[in-house]
């Protein structure tokens, strides 16, 4: 997922999928009325921390999810930089995207640095208002809250469009389970057959060319693989699949075509941010 022209190094960088707490994730459950209800305590206690969006937050913030987790980052600085972005881009929008237009739009003779940079984050992020944020916010936030806030401002203030793509397409096919079959039974959400598990298993032989059985790397593959909602397993695995990544690049790797097949598909199980470099 790009979140933006924010990362100048080039090539794929891997982080980790926004799966949610199952503690949580079953008090969301118990607590809930209905699937709106589930959904909001879902994004606002279940989520990893750098993803959730306060329930206060997004009450104050109709309509503006982007602003409603910049919110719930609790540091104004962050509020007041999307803040000043989203004149930046309503300017743009409604008056032109020249500097003389949006200096007049915002009432001023020229603009400063950092409107300067805000407007070079709509020009170049045209058509995507989560990328345009995401790079707006980009030195205010670590890589995981890039992608959350480039998902919120995409999202149009839909919690499942949200987590969906926090994250990906397989959480938006698990989470539903969820209100709808339970959680961790067959047929709800995250059961020892759910779509994270199937994936993983379909890249499994690819995978043991890359991290041969009984490393450690492998190891960590194959727990996150029985323990889907296992963070510290998921961090490891996208610590290494990085690793692999340096490696194909610098050519220290004697698998190549194997690694590509593994960096390919873990690119459906966890997010992938910067400029993809040929894969």
């Amino acid at each position: 997922m790009q979140s933006g022209d924010t990362n100048a190094s080039g090539g794929i960088q891997f982080v980790g999928a926004a799966l949610p707490d199952q503690g949580q994730l079953i008090a969301c459950k118990a607590n809930s009325a209905s699937d709106d209800d589930f959904m909001k305590c879902v994004l606002s206690n279940a989520l990893p921390a750098e993803y959730r969006i306060s329930a206060d937050c997004l009450a104050n913030n109709p309509g503006d999810m982007a602003r409603a987790l910049a919110c719930s980052t609790n540091d104004q600085s962050v509020t007041n930089a999307y803040d000043k972005f989203k004149k930046i881009s309503d300017c743009a929008s409604s008056q032109g995207n020249t500097q003389a237009a949006v200096a007049s739009c915002l009432g001023e003779s020229v603009l400063n640095a950092d409107e300067q940079y805000n407007l070079q984050c709509v020009l170049r992020n045209s058509g995507s208002y989560g990328g345009m944020a995401a790079c707006a916010l980009s030195n205010r936030l670590n890589p995981t809250q890039q992608i959350a806030v480039s998902c919120a401002a995409s999202s149009g203030g839909n919690p499942y469009a949200f987590a969906g793509c926090t994250g990906g397409q397989l959480l938006a096919v698990e989470l539903p389970k969820c209100w709808a079959h339970g959680i961790g039974t067959d047929d709800g959400c995250f059961g020892k057959n759910n779509e994270y598990t199937k994936a993983m298993n379909l890249m499994d032989q690819s995978v043991q060319h890359i991290f041969p059985p009984n490393t450690a790397a492998y190891e960590a593959w194959s727990f996150w693989v029985h323990n889907t909602l296992a963070p510290n397993a998921q961090s490891i695995v996208v610590k290494n699949l990085n690793g692999v990544i340096r490696d194909i690049r610098s050519g220290h790797i004697s698998n190549q075509n194997e690694g590509v097949i593994v960096v390919r598909g873990a690119a459906k199980i966890v997010h992938s941010i910067g400029k993809v470099f040929g894969l």
